[in-house]
């Protein structure tokens, strides 16, 4: 096996529950090295290493042609994703067990797997039939090289952060910031990402997000002079996906919290931020007033998850602004995804989204 992960039979001894429904040895010992990446995988290449689980498809279904089953699901470690193909044997019950044994947000260790392209698109395909191929689910690893991290350094961004808040001149809009960004939640900030997968999906990516549209902001505001207020619209993008702070957890992979899929982020980020103003010194009611209005409208419909919609030019570009880097960051995402493919043997075209849209990396 290639990149440190130990030999196919050192890998097995490391898993406690394979998931060809055999019973593999528990070790006692540190994971071997990560192995593979996803971002190194070429067709033929042997994958050796482990990954997070990042989604499961439905459930097993039967060969057109031939006795057994399959599944699909789909992995990732910090460099990207990728499909894998999982092609059961003959026996129903041990395929059903395998897929039952594992979970998004589990971290399964593969030996000997394949990569093949399918449809100009590369992914992995495991075989308990072929000789030395196995996975299993395993808790020995290093989150670190699972979890995407962002290219920006956090404490430069944190920085960025306090620079911006000091460069605000209205005396409200900044008391209200400084109020809200406390210690602890410069803490929390800092470390969230943006969203679980489309754009920003990283520790740091909240923060990253923010400041980009802060600095966009500062630009609209400039050609519209008067006509719109830069600090009011700088606080606003600053603000306005606090509620992410607590709408996500990292572990092998980032999930949506609890809170988050029962009220969702725009809520609760209004109520964060309210809470905070509430308490404060030298901040208007009709600052607090429009912070929490474009906190709770920046998705910009009713239909998109915002309980209002933009009432003032401010709360308007702010929905823009946000629409505008976020929609970006994911098409070079993609333009990059589109390149590695390209590289490692696959389709230069990535489609992605139900409208059939994509991606082609020109070089």
């Amino acid at each position: 096996g290639p990149d440190g992960f130990n030999s196919a039979g050192a890998a097995r001894t490391a898993l406690s529950a394979t998931l060809d429904g055999s019973t593999g040895a528990a070790s006692g010992g540190a994971q071997a090295g990560k192995g593979t990446y996803v971002d190194e995988m070429k067709k033929e290449l042997h994958v050796n290493g482990y990954f997070a689980v990042v989604s499961k498809r439905k459930e097993p279904a039967r060969y057109k042609n031939k006795q057994g089953m399959y599944f699909f699901f789909e992995i990732g470690d910090k460099t990207g994703t990728i499909d894998v193909k999982y092609w059961g044997g003959d026996s129903e019950e041990e395929t059903m067990a395998a897929y039952r044994s594992f979970k998004a947000g589990d971290v399964v260790a593969i030996s000997n797997g394949v990569v093949k392209s399918y449809n100009d698109k590369l992914e992995v395909h495991v075989s308990p039939k072929d000789r030395n191929v196995s996975m299993a689910r395993t808790d020995k690893y290093d989150r670190a090289e699972l979890v995407q991290s962002g290219e920006k350094d956090v404490g430069e961004m944190v920085e960025r952060l306090r620079e911006v808040i000091r460069s605000v001149r209205s005396p409200g809009v900044r008391a209200a910031l400084e109020a809200v960004f406390d210690d602890g939640m410069v803490a929390e900030f800092s470390a969230a990402p943006a969203a679980v997968r489309y754009h920003h999906g990283y520790a740091g990516g909240l923060l990253e997000h923010s400041l980009s549209m802060a600095a966009i902001a500062r630009a609209v505001a400039e050609q519209h002079g008067e006509g719109l207020d830069g600090d009011l619209l700088v606080a606003g993008c600053l603000l306005h996906d606090i509620g992410k702070t607590r709408g996500y957890k990292i572990g092998a992979t980032i999930d949506r919290t609890d809170g988050e899929i029962m009220f969702g982020h725009i809520p609760v980020g209004a109520r964060i931020v309210w809470d905070a103003i509430a308490g404060a010194e030298g901040v208007p009611d009709a600052v607090r007033d429009k912070l929490v209005h474009m906190v709770l409208s920046h998705h910009g419909a009713l239909e998109k998850g915002s309980p209002v919609e933009p009432l003032f030019p401010e709360a308007m570009a702010l929905h823009k602004i946000d629409d505008c880097d976020a929609q970006v960051k994911h098409a070079v995402t993609e333009k990059r995804a589109a390149a590695a493919a390209a590289a490692g043997g696959g389709s230069a075209l990535l489609v992605r989204g139900d409208k059939g849209r994509g991606y082609v990396y020109l070089g």
